[in-house]
């Protein structure tokens, strides 16, 4: 009886140690957010680290993608859309760069998202973390309105000369009109005139007004050429123009 008992023992011992070592690990997959400082250059990178809670002895796929937060795919990163990533076998690791698009202009911080997807090989802990872009910037630029104003000076440089179109008229010391048709050179299809129906000042600013009379169309051009002209320097124009294909109003020329 006794040799009966230790048999069954010992058969039992036997199944249990082939079924601990016949066990397959199953990491379990999740990915870190991140912040980086946007700096003013355009090498900047965001690293993102995609871990595993332990090492396999077999490969581990996935897809990495970012989603727009307030920071936007082309102006503040540049997006990846379904990049395929691999973990070899004994690793537990992957780093992601993301590159960062820098400006000198004082934002406030902004995020996007990064997504992982079609996992294979581990269970999901969490798909999904942000990446915080924080502004380092000084210039701030003064709201008007929608868009900005440039400074006054810059670096190395100064003001020689603006216009603020304060006046009640265009002030011809500074500018001329172009009139005419023609096409110059563009197949431009309007008439330049210097009429104020075209060309006017109000409230500070310059507007060129595109007109349609009977089958064709007026619209103003000035330039500064032979008033104000100026052997090199940098040049601020701030203007607003009508969204859509082949608008007619014309942006300044400053010559």
């Amino acid at each position: 009886m006794k040799n009966i008992t230790f048999c069954l023992i010992g058969i039992t011992m036997l199944l249990a140690s082939c079924k601990k070592e016949n066990n397959v690990i199953i990491p379990e997959l999740q990915i870190s957010g991140t912040e980086v400082t946007e700096g003013n250059s355009a090498t900047t990178l965001a690293t993102i680290t995609v871990t595993l809670s332990e090492p396999t002895s077999g490969e581990i796929s996935f897809t990495v993608s970012t989603e727009d937060g307030t920071a936007k795919d082309g102006l503040e990163y540049e997006a990846i859309s379904s990049m395929e990533i691999k973990i070899a076998a004994g690793e537990t690791s992957k780093k992601i760069e993301i590159q960062i698009m820098a400006d000198e202009f004082l934002e406030f911080n902004k995020y996007f998202k990064v997504k992982v997807d079609n996992v294979v090989g581990a269970t999901v802990l969490n798909n999904s973390a942000f990446v915080n872009i924080l502004d380092n910037d000084t210039y701030t630029p003064v709201s008007d309105a929608e868009g900005v104003i440039t400074p006054d000076t810059y670096p190395g440089m100064s003001l020689v000369w603006s216009d603020e179109f304060t006046d009640a008229q265009l002030n011809t010391a500074y500018w001329k009109y172009e009139k005419g048709a023609g096409g110059w050179g563009n197949n431009e299809l309007q008439n330049y005139s210097d009429s104020q129906n075209n060309v006017f000042l109000q409230d500070g600013k310059l507007n060129i007004k595109p007109i349609k009379e009977g089958s064709g169309y007026t619209s103003g051009r000035i330039i500064t050429s032979g008033k104000k002209e100026f052997k090199y320097g940098r040049i601020d124009i701030r203007a607003k123009l009508p969204y859509g294909k082949r608008n007619l109003a014309s942006f300044v020329d400053a010559w």
